[in-house]
């Protein structure tokens, strides 16, 4: 059995107020602490390479932004997924790092279910790396990042969320609507133009993002968004082939003509027409120079 989450930390959370003024030694040293009472209590040996990433945060720690927990290419089981991650709640962590650890969906209900347990964590946190991790269910990830409100930047690439439609609709709500989310990187997704649930999920997070301006930065190569069933660029007339105009025709053009704070809206390597891409690097152009205007503005 585990100790509950609540348990193994009571007396050892901290207020948002009071992250800067953590003791990081002694935070280190709880987390080898918990780490080894919850690898005892479930049979199982501590990671050397869990340990070896706490060391490695302890020795480049220089700001509280810098606190970053970073572990690739580790193969952890369930019971030692929530064993580390019932551990890594005592670090004040700004950056986690879990890229090309098979975790799974379970794997982030996990995480999603632990972290939510930890005033420190989801005070500090600013940066999730999740890249390769094996998901399918967006909805697991959405669960995460609700319960962090600071969250800037999350890489989610590498995975396979567009294979699960439901589930992306739910997470492109979530991150339409988190109040200070900059950056999320989801190529190599599997995202296919022939799902509208996917498309239309991605057209509604970038015009909803668009209110709050936060959001400046969507990677979505590497998918298949330009494969499309039932025609968005082309049509037939008299039986001959003609080109649709782009504007109504594409709901990524369109969402992003109601954004007027992306800077970044790579969509490369999508198997998309031409037209697209060039109305949607025309539209980023002008966001870029109206945030340039009213910054000279701004300074005068």
């Amino acid at each position: 059995m585990f100790v509950s989450t609540e348990a193994c930390h009571q007396g050892v959370e901290f207020p948002c107020k009071a992250i800067d003024d953590i003791d990081h030694g002694r935070c280190l040293e709880l987390f080898f602490q918990q780490y080894a009472q919850h690898c005892r209590e479930s049979g199982i040996d501590m990671s050397s390479k869990a340990l070896n990433a706490a060391t490695e945060m302890q020795s480049t720690y220089s700001t509280p932004d810098s606190c970053k927990y970073v572990l690739n290419a580790v193969v952890l089981d369930g019971v030692g997924v929530r064993a580390l991650f019932a551990a890594l709640t005592v670090l004040p962590l700004a950056v986690l790092d879990l890229s090309d650890c098979y975790l799974g969906d379970t794997g982030m209900r996990v995480l999603a279910e632990v972290l939510s347990t930890s005033t420190r964590l989801v005070c500090s946190l600013r940066t999730i790396k999740l890249r390769g991790i094996g998901l399918n269910d967006g909805s697991s990830l959405a669960s995460l990042i609700m319960i962090l409100p600071h969250l800037r930047f999350i890489d989610i690439s590498s995975n396979r969320l567009g294979t699960q439609p439901s589930g992306f609709s739910l997470l492109c709500k979530v991150m339409g609507n988190h109040p200070h989310l900059q950056e999320v990187h989801l190529n190599d997704n599997m995202i296919s133009g022939c799902c509208k649930v996917c498309v239309c999920a991605i057209a509604e997070w970038i015009v909803v993002a668009g209110r709050t301006c936060m959001l400046q930065h969507v990677d979505l190569r590497f998918n298949a968004l330009g494969l499309h069933t039932g025609g968005f660029y082309h049509s037939l007339i008299d039986g001959k082939e003609e080109r649709r105009g782009i504007y109504g025709f594409h709901p990524l053009v369109d969402a992003l003509l109601l954004n007027n704070a992306l800077e970044v809206f790579d969509v490369r390597h999508n198997g998309l027409a031409c037209d697209v891409l060039d109305a949607v690097g025309a539209k980023l152009a002008v966001n870029k120079r109206t945030k340039g205007v009213l910054l000279e503005l701004n300074n005068l």
